[in-house]
């Protein structure tokens, strides 16, 4: 596991672009380079394998007028993917690439050729490794209930409910990362009580406490422009309200990424 130790604040994007730590073999013929992001694992593994992600990321860092022309992923062993970046006053960049191994969504093993211009790849490809690993302890439960107030056979049904919880976001529908929860006390009935009861005890219980927390919350945004219907009053409408949005009359706005699916979802179900 990386050590993430020496950073103690990572609430901001400056403190995790500041995170970055690069080392070059003693040899110079290979590095290591560590980052951390403001997201689950699972999510920066999406981040750098889906074409709907890449699109959005991959040329922010390019200079002013750039394009990415083509961008294809198929994060699977022996999948290949192509980028094409065109710069101005340079020309296109191509990165050709082979995924000889993929441990969704741990692990990521690459081939990967990098070519100047337009011609295809030539020589020995670049090996490289991405691992994507929790930058705390994870998900711990535990149980510390005596006298039988919740009988042991339900206490798995009570971390279930945690976990579906965590899953789906508490808040704004994002996925929850590094928590511990302990159950302490309950109450059953021995004729009524099902599993299902208690699954739902977990989950409302965990809500509860989750709002009294003091907790961060990192939102992946998108920028604008949307492309809507003639009638933008309709859409001013529907996005000035939605969590996430910024902007009092403007379409180029930043929208959390759960705002945008269910917004795309509601355009395209209805007809002006």
């Amino acid at each position: 596991m990386t050590d993430h130790t020496r950073t103690s604040d990572l609430s901001t994007l400056d403190a995790r672009r500041g995170s970055t730590e690069i080392t070059l073999s003693e040899d110079a013929s290979s590095y290591r380079c560590v980052r951390v992001f403001g997201a689950p694992p699972a999510r920066v593994f999406r981040a750098f394998t889906d074409p709907a992600d890449l699109r959005v990321w991959f040329p922010s860092g390019a200079p002013e007028g750039s394009e990415m022309t083509k961008c294809e992923s198929d994060a699977v062993d022996g999948g290949r993917y192509h980028y094409i970046l065109v710069i101005p006053e340079h020309g296109p960049m191509a990165w050709h690439g082979t995924y000889t191994h993929v441990d969704r969504p741990d692990r990521l093993d690459a081939d990967e050729w990098f070519v100047m211009g337009e011609d295809d790849p030539t020589g020995d490809p670049t090996s490289q490794t991405l691992t994507f690993e929790p930058t705390g302890e994870g998900f711990k439960f535990g149980s510390a209930v005596v006298g039988g107030s919740i009988p042991s056979q339900y206490i798995p049904a009570v971390e279930s409910g945690v976990r579906q919880v965590m899953e789906s976001g508490a808040l704004y529908g994002f996925p929850m990362q590094d928590v511990s929860v302990t159950v302490y006390d309950g109450k059953f009935h021995a004729v009524d009580s099902k599993e299902i009861a208690f699954v739902q005890a977990g989950k409302k219980a965990f809500l509860d406490a989750v709002k009294k927390a003091n907790h961060n919350t990192f939102f992946l945004a998108h920028g604008g422009p949307i492309n809507t219907p003639d009638d933008v009053r309709y859409a001013l409408a529907h996005t000035t309200g939605l969590h996430g949005f910024v902007g009092a009359s403007s379409l180029e706005r930043m929208g959390v990424e759960q705002s945008l699916t269910n917004l795309t979802k509601e355009f395209k179900s209805i007809t002006l």
